[in-house]
């Protein structure tokens, strides 16, 4: 019996160690050296429109989207929570698709509002600080759906341009540089797998557009992950884990550190229909491994982590995702080996 227990627990260490498909495994735990990472309070939801993300030192997200007043808030490493209502001036409805937050604190908004005799425009917003001041950049035809700093204080968007007079889209996937002020530096047309095909209008939607300390990554929602200079040049093209059912992608989440780790994570058994026979929920967690171009398998030493749950992102090289209900996480890697 003694040996018999030997051999599980040898099984179970080579399971941790490998993934189900053979490939070896890399494994996060928690970043306080316990067995379990210690849950942080917060009050945020993943639900909704758009899922709030860890940006610089803090998660953003937003309450109240597709409404006049969107309300947008900010948590940090400690669960400590601000917030700041976005109203537009004229606007009956705002539409807020992106966030991101620069290393002061600057916020930035992309998005689109329609008026209340139905006159639509979309626009990039930059909150300062103290909230107490902010620049609003009209940007039609181009709709901006995601936004990231970049660490000269400039920042990059991924969206999509409209024809001038008629109501459709002309250049389905653009990325779009501004300076801190707003001012739209450059644009570069980008050829990407989009979730519907090429005749898709964009491999925008549910897409995640993220920087490092000399990077962009770009997942699209076709599952396709795409490397950035900061010039804008391409440095790198992936095809996604390609291991989870594409209805899922609106539960997709990401991740980017800031030694260019990627992180690509689903939630396997999520959509199991009614009548089927019950499945648990389960995390399914991807590390991009540029050199040999797959994506491996990727686990948390964490028995207590729910299997309903996502990644929120890095905060430097500390993995944030999310725990229990209004609850963050976070966990560093076992080995601690800058990615390729």
């Amino acid at each position: 019996r003694i040996r018999m227990r030997a051999n599980q627990l040898m099984m179970s260490a080579l399971l941790l160690s490998w993934g189900a498909n053979g490939q070896p495994a890399r494994t996060y735990v928690a970043d306080t050296g316990e067995r379990t990472a210690r849950g942080i309070p917060a009050m945020f939801e993943t639900w909704g429109t758009l899922a709030p993300h860890w940006s610089n030192h803090w998660l953003v997200g937003v309450q109240d989207n597709y409404s006049a007043s969107p309300l947008i808030y900010l948590i940090d490493k400690s669960g400590n929570r601000d917030q700041f209502p976005f109203p537009l001036a004229d606007a009956a409805v705002v539409y807020v698709h992106g966030l991101a937050v620069s290393a002061n604190g600057t916020v930035a908004i992309a998005g689109a509002a329609v008026s209340g005799d139905s006159k639509a425009g979309s626009f990039l917003a930059l909150v300062a600080p103290d909230r107490k001041e902010q620049a609003i950049v009209r940007t039609w035809p181009y709709v901006a759906w995601e936004v990231t700093f970049i660490p000269n204080g400039s920042l990059w968007t991924g969206g999509y341009t409209f024809h001038d007079t008629e109501d459709r889209i002309v250049k389905p996937n653009v990325l779009a540089h501004f300076d801190g002020g707003g001012k739209l530096l450059q644009s570069i047309p980008i050829v990407a797998k989009s979730r519907f095909g090429p005749r898709d209008s964009g491999a925008l939607s549910n897409s995640f557009l993220r920087a490092s300390g000399d990077r962009m990554g770009w997942f699209t929602n076709g599952s396709e992950y795409i490397g950035f200079s900061f010039t804008g040049e391409e440095i790198g093209r992936y095809d996604g884990p390609g291991a989870f059912d594409p209805d899922e992608v609106v539960r997709g989440s990401f991740a980017m550190s800031s030694s260019n780790e990627v992180l690509y994570g689903t939630i396997e058994n999520a959509s199991v229909r009614p009548n089927s026979a019950p499945v648990a929920p389960q995390r399914r967690t991807w590390s991009l491994d540029r050199q040999k171009r797959r994506w491996v398998p990727t686990e948390f030493s964490d028995e207590s982590l729910p299997g309903w749950g996502s990644l929120l992102g890095f905060d430097g090289d500390t993995l944030v995702t999310t725990g229990a209900v209004h609850e963050m996480r976070r966990y560093v890697p076992a080995n601690q080996t800058k990615a390729q």
